[in-house]
């Protein structure tokens, strides 16, 4: 569970910040989200709360809605990253 809040974070704030958009907390960053980007919103939350409902079948559409969004950033990093 924790995971999945967490991701949906993160990736929220993503997708903002690679389209140059203003981050929010709280409830402002779903509805930051949702402005620039409504279907991506749509799929993120609703595939993110089926994920939260049923964790070991469920995760297929959120993981795809999280891949999209770091496609979007340029795909993901796996060697030579470090987090300073």
């Amino acid at each position: 569970m924790y995971l999945i809040t967490r991701l949906l974070q993160r990736a929220a704030e993503l997708a903002l910040l690679t389209d140059g958009h203003r981050l929010g907390g709280g409830k402002w960053l779903s509805r930051r989200l949702a402005a620039p980007h409504p279907g991506l919103h749509t799929r993120l939350t609703e595939a993110a709360s089926a994920a939260l409902s049923n964790p070991t079948t469920e995760p297929v559409a959120f993981t795809a809605a999280v891949e999209e969004i770091l496609d979007r950033a340029g795909g993901p990093l796996w060697t030579g990253y470090s987090r300073r």
